[in-house]
């Protein structure tokens, strides 16, 4: 009898203990997840103003488009709450375009998070998870993969957005938590500090400047090579399918 009770005891306790850890946790996420949303925002939008030390990729993103690349920069951002990286092998891009649409127009289009997939053909799962305030958001994202050579990714992302002036900054980095983990059959992929910013042409109010600052760690077993080989191809479809979604949209 004593046994049974001192076995009903341990596991109790032992109960308690694992739910007051994940709640804890939880709290713990909830109550810092809008500060590191905007450290992540603010390390990228910095990030993207750096002038030096781009190197400019050969990849052909149409008219009035640059690709750019420089060594990826965790920005003092571990990742996963875990030790910052020392051999960085992503790559940090920085696409700019002129987009022939107010800037409050592309804005609307990439924060209406839930509808992405619709008309991004790399993603086939975009959904706000948790709406932490009116400017900040977790959002849960699947790629559409490559098969069978690219098994699809999955990845937390946090959102801030903000305006400064005439151009509106969204933007923010990857995150663990304990209420989404990793799903079977997909790699976990990471962002680190990443941004879109739309800034409203001075001249007419029908032409704007868009600029996606992407630093993605695929993870997985693919060689970095191959990665940083393939992401200009997305970054390529991601901007004709933002053009072809503001089209659809201007002239509703």
């Amino acid at each position: 009898k004593t046994f049974g009770h001192d076995r009903q005891t341990q596991f109790l306790f032992t109960f308690l203990c694992y739910v007051s850890f994940h709640f804890n946790a939880v709290i713990m996420d909830k109550s810092n997840l809008a500060d590191l949303a905007v450290r992540g925002r603010d390390a990228a939008w910095a990030l993207c103003q750096v002038e030096e030390g781009w190197s400019k990729s050969n990849w052909d993103m149409g008219e009035a488009a640059v690709l750019e690349w420089r060594e990826g920069d965790p920005c003092l951002l571990g990742t996963g709450g875990g030790p910052l990286e020392t051999d960085v092998k992503w790559r940090c891009w920085r696409l700019t375009a002129t987009i022939d649409a107010p800037a409050c127009l592309i804005k609307d289009i990439i924060m209406d998070v839930d509808r992405i997939q619709e008309w991004n053909p790399a993603l086939k799962k975009t959904q706000i998870v948790d709406r932490i305030s009116d400017e900040i958001s977790l959002s849960y994202q699947i790629t559409t993969g490559w098969y069978p050579v690219v098994d699809p990714r999955d990845f937390l992302f946090l959102i801030a957005l903000t305006k400064k002036g005439d151009t509106w900054i969204a933007g923010g980095c990857s995150v663990d938590h304990p209420s989404y983990p990793v799903n079977d059959g997909m790699v976990r992929a990471w962002q680190h500090p990443t941004c879109m910013v739309v800034e409203q042409s001075k001249k007419t109010e029908d032409t704007s400047t868009f600029t996606w600052l992407l630093q993605c760690d695929f993870g997985g077993m693919l060689p970095s090579e191959m990665c940083n080989a393939a992401i200009p191809h997305a970054i390529g479809l991601f901007l004709s399918s933002l053009k072809e979604e503001v089209r659809k949209k201007s002239i509703n």
